[in-house]
C-alpha cells in the first residue's frame, strides 16, 4: 500500500516516498488520477497513478506510482491481426477489445491498492492505446480506440476519459504528437521566480522524438511554442534481439553485451542505406511517418525495424560477429543520428538533455550522449523528477486532468488542427465517482480563452 495511515509527528525518513505522499495527498489542494497505456506491440498494459496539484497549464506532478499487467498471447495476437488489416469481423473485433478491458482493469485494482484509504479520491482513469487508424477513399482519417470504456468503466468503478485523438482528427489534426503539452508539464523549467533554460526531452523508442521544451514562468498567456524533431529509433535493435535471443529481458544482460561489444563501420553503411530507402518512400512527411490502411502510424515504423533487422541477420551470417557488436554499433548509430538533429533544435550548450527509454538500454544511450556531449548535462527523466517508471500512463493521466480542467491539449502547430479543443471523451463510473468529478469540474473556473478559439 503506498498510502499507509502514518503517524505525522514522527520523524520521517526525508527519502521515504511513502510518507512524503502521505503527507502531500493529506492536502485537498492535491489531486489522484490514473492514467493507463497500451504498448504498440501489445505486449503489456502500463499504469500510474499521478498525484498533481494546480490545474491546467499550472498544473505540476507531484508524485508517480507505476503498475502493470501482461496482455494475454491471445488478445495479442487478435490485435495485431486487426492493426494490420487481417481481421475485420465486427464479431470478433468487439470481443477483442472486450477482452482487452480485462488486464486494463487489473492495472487499475493494482493503482487503486496503491491508494489505499485514499481511494475514493481517485477522480478518473485516462486511457491511451494504439488504436485503430483507418484511411476512406477521399484521404480522410478515423480512429478507433482499443478501448470498452463502458465495460472498463463498469470494472473498475473509475470513470474512464479517452479517445484522445478522435477530437484533434475532428478539426483536421493528425491525432498525434498529444503527449508533448504533458511533457511540458511533466519536464518544463517552468519555475515562477526565474524561468530561463530551455530543455531538450530525448524518447528514444521505436521512433525517436526530441521535444523542444520552452521556459516558462506562468506569467505567458498562452503555452509556449513546443517544437518537435523525430529521427530514428531503436526498434530494429528490439527485433533483432528477441529473434536471437528471446529470453534476453534482463537490463543488466544488454548492458553486458553492449560493454562487450565494438564498433563495425560496414554494418552502419548498410542500415544507412535502408534507413535511406525507407525515407524517400511516397507518403513520408515532416509531419510524421505515412499512415496506411488499417495500421497505426507508430506501427508503420515496424516495417522499418523489420528490413534493418534482416539486414543484420544477413551480416551476422557473412561475417563473425557477436551480438554485442551489432548492439553497440546500433545505439551509437541511434544517438548519432538524433544529435544530428541539434542543430535544428537549437540547443545550446548549457541547455540540459534528459533522456527517456526502455531500460534494457537506458545505461547505454546515457554513456554514449554522455561521451558525445561532454559539456551538457545529460540526465534520465528520472533524475529528472518522474521515477513512476513508463512515460505513456503519466501522460495519458495528464490529458484525463486537462480534460477535468476543460484546457485544450492539442497544439495546432504540431497536430495540424484549425484550432484547439479539449480532447476526450468521459464515460461515467459508479455514481458516487461520477459525483464527485461533476462537482470538481462545476466548481472549476477554467481560464479565459480567446474568442476566437472560442467559438
Amino acid at each position: 500500500m503506498i498510502f499507509p495511515t502514518l503517524n505525522l509527528r514522527s520523524t520521517l525518513d526525508p527519502e521515504d516516498a511513502l510518507g512524503r505522499i502521505d503527507r502531500a495527498i493529506d492536502d485537498r489542494n492535491y489531486r489522484l488520477t490514473a492514467g493507463i497505456s497500451i504498448s504498440n506491440r501489445f505486449e503489456d498494459v502500463q499504469g500510474a497513478l499521478v498525484v498533481s496539484q494546480g490545474h491546467g497549464k499550472y498544473l505540476r506532478v507531484r508524485h508517480v506510482v507505476a503498475a502493470s499487467a501482461p496482455i494475454s498471447p491471445v488478445i495479442r495476437q487478435g490485435c495485431l491481426e486487426i492493426i494490420q488489416g487481417q481481421l475485420r469481423d465486427i464479431d470478433q473485433l468487439s470481443q477483442l477489445i472486450s477482452d482487452l478491458a480485462e488486464p486494463q482493469a487489473m492495472v487499475i485494482e493494482q493503482l487503486k491498492c496503491q491508494a489505499g484509504k485514499y481511494v475514493d479520491r481517485v477522480l478518473a482513469v485516462a486511457v491511451c492505446d494504439p488504436g485503430i487508424w483507418d484511411q476512406d477513399f477521399d484521404g480522410r482519417v478515423s480512429y478507433t480506440p482499443f478501448c470498452d470504456a463502458t465495460r472498463l468503466a463498469e470494472l473498475s468503478g473509475v470513470t474512464v476519459i479517452d479517445a484522445f485523438p478522435a477530437r484533434d482528427l475532428a478539426v483536421g489534426g493528425s491525432g498525434r504528437r498529444l503527449e508533448s503539452l504533458p511533457y511540458w508539464i511533466m519536464f518544463g523549467d517552468r519555475n515562477p521566480r526565474v524561468a530561463s533554460q530551455s530543455r531538450l526531452l530525448v524518447s528514444i523508442e521505436d521512433r525517436c522524438r526530441l521535444y523542444l521544451l520552452p521556459a516558462s514562468d506562468g506569467l505567458d498567456s498562452e503555452v509556449p511554442q513546443i517544437h518537435l524533431f523525430e529521427s530514428l529509433g531503436t526498434g530494429f535493435l528490439t527485433e533483432l534481439i528477441q529473434r536471437r535471443f528471446p529470453d534476453l529481458q534482463v537490463p543488466t544482460e544488454w548492458d553486458r553485451l553492449y560493454a562487450d561489444g565494438r564498433q563495425i563501420p560496414a554494418l552502419r553503411t548498410r542500415w544507412e542505406s535502408v534507413d535511406r530507402e525507407f525515407g524517400n518512400l511516397p507518403g513520408f512527411s515532416s509531419l510524421n511517418l505515412p499512415i496506411r490502411e488499417g495500421s497505426p502510424p507508430d506501427f508503420v515504423e515496424a516495417d522499418r525495424s523489420m528490413r534493418l533487422a534482416d539486414v543484420t541477420e544477413d551480416y551476422m551470417r557473412d561475417n563473425a560477429v557477436e551480438c554485442g557488436d551489432i548492439l553497440r554499433t546500433g545505439i551509437r548509430w541511434v544517438v548519432d543520428q538524433t544529435l544530428k538533429q541539434l542543430p535544428n533544435v537549437g540547443m545550446l550548450k548549457a541547455g540540459q538533455i534528459m533522456v527517456s527509454c526502455p531500460a534494457t538500454i537506458q545505461a547505454s544511450c546515457i554513456n554514449q550522449f554522455t561521451q558525445l556531449l561532454s559539456d551538457t548535462r545529460v540526465m534520465t527523466t528520472r533524475q529528472a523528477g518522474i521515477d513512476g517508471g513508463e512515460l505513456a500512463p503519466v501522460v495519458a493521466a495528464l490529458l484525463g486532468l486537462f480534460h477535468i480542467d476543460q484546457m485544450p491539449a492539442n497544439l495546432p502547430w504540431l497536430t495540424g488542427a484549425d484550432c484547439q479543443r479539449i480532447l476526450g471523451r468521459l464515460t461515467p463510473g459508479r455514481p458516487s465517482n461520477w459525483r464527485q468529478l461533476v462537482r470538481i469540474m462545476a466548481d472549476f473556473k477554467p481560464a479565459p480563452m480567446k474568442l476566437k478559439d472560442a467559438i
